[in-house]
């Protein structure tokens, strides 16, 4: 994929999903591509996930484009298309975080190969606090609701992440970066 020229693409590393014998590390190459044809279903300028380790399952954010009904006897899936396909755009901080619901925390999940922070931060470091907000003693319900209501507001184009990394605290300055496209 890489080798293919003409074929804009990022890639992240880190934390790739979670299996029967737990989670997974490893690279996720995120292209654009240009034209695809999914059996006569015209697609243009979409983002696309390749890992070593993936099934190719198609995901939820290609699914909620279709009314979607299926015939277990016929064994055949209808797509029914809802809505037209927005050309995509891949925008991010230079480490991905998220909540981490088993936790209870917010987590650091992946860098970006071509959006590094200029300071080395692993990606195992504690999330103590965004934007001056504390999210470092969260119960899980008040994780849903901070990353259901306050994520909007809190993540904008430049993101202050206090955290601890090998016992020391400090903080970070995390700026949002168009990647795809370029």
């Amino acid at each position: 994929l890489r080798k293919a020229q003409n074929l804009d693409y990022t890639v992240k590393t880190g934390f790739t999903g979670i299996q029967a014998n737990g989670e997974t590390q490893g690279e996720t190459t995120v292209s654009m591509i240009e034209q695809v044809d999914l059996s006569g279903i015209q697609l243009e300028d979409q983002l696309m996930d390749f890992e070593e380790s993936t099934s190719f399952l198609i995901g939820n954010e290609f699914f909620k484009f279709f009314l979607v009904t299926i015939d277990w006897e016929g064994k055949v899936v209808y797509l029914d298309q809802q809505k037209d396909f927005k050309k995509d755009t891949l925008s991010s901080y230079e480490l991905v975080f998220a909540p981490n619901y088993s936790s209870n925390k917010i987590q650091f999940y992946n860098e970006w190969i071509d959006h590094p922070l200029e300071e080395g931060v692993s990606i195992e470091a504690e999330v103590l606090s965004i934007n001056g907000m504390d999210v470092s003693h969260f119960t899980r319900q008040e994780l849903c609701t901070f990353w259901r209501e306050e994520r909007k507001r809190i993540l904008t184009d430049e993101v202050e992440i206090e955290i601890s990394e090998d016992g020391k605290r400090k903080t970070i300055l995390l700026t949002r970066k168009q990647l795809l496209p370029r």
